[in-house]
């Protein structure tokens, strides 16, 4: 009998559903184009990009346990607490076709409020800092109950363009100089998940990809 899988939360790119056999993790499916479906190795980048920025950011950014393409592009990951406006955005979002306009106005409302608040913009500024662009959308965003800011979205670490260019969502230089500021052994570590990144961007081609964000 196959357990059930509850879903916690939908986006463009993703539905993340709740890992019925590990409480602590969340199963994010990837949704995928059948023209253009995810490469294997994009897919692994993800997980060594999700892995550096953890370890940049241990309380703010959910670790990353497996990336899997058998079956479906999938990513296991940390199960990170959510608020209850966090929560209220998703069950909306999960329903957004049969949402009222006041549960829409709502979602944006809560969404605005989120996005502007003062803990979201300073982890904003920090993994911008830190070479990580992210998708500031509220909805993104979610408080643990320490109050503290966390960042829920796993991004690409390249997006294609309809040209067939390349463009970074990480700047190389600047998420290599965080790493350096980083203690024993994490920084082992860090470096190594670095390293994997760049070797798999050299291997896929995408070595000459220009460093924009295509979020923006």
């Amino acid at each position: 009998m196959r357990m059930r899988q509850e879903q916690i939360g939908e986006g463009f790119e993703k539905i993340v559903f709740s890992d019925p056999k590990r409480p602590e993790m969340v199963i994010a499916g990837i949704r995928e184009d059948e023209v253009r479906p995810v490469p294997p190795a994009d897919i692994k980048a993800r997980y060594y990009l999700q892995k550096i920025i953890h370890m940049l950011f241990p309380k703010n950014i959910p670790d990353i346990h497996l990336a899997a393409t058998k079956n479906g592009s999938r990513l296991r990951m940390q199960k990170m607490e959510l608020d209850s406006a966090h929560v209220r955005v998703q069950k909306i979002r999960s329903r957004y076709l049969e949402a009222t306009e006041q549960e829409v106005n709502e979602w944006k409302q809560l969404d605005l409020e989120k996005q502007s608040d003062p803990r979201v913009r300073e982890l904003s500024r920090k993994l911008t800092a830190a070479g990580v662009l992210v998708d500031k959308a509220g909805c993104n965003f979610a408080f643990n109950s320490a109050g503290e800011a966390q960042y829920l979205d796993n991004d690409a670490p390249w997006f294609q363009h309809l040209d067939g260019t390349y463009a970074y969502n990480y700047d190389e230089k600047l998420l290599l100089r965080a790493i350096q500021e980083l203690s024993e052994p994490e920084k082992g570590r860090t470096l190594g998940y670095f390293q994997r990144l760049h070797t798999l961007k050299k291997e896929t081609g995408k070595s000459s990809a220009q460093n924009n964000n295509p979020k923006e």
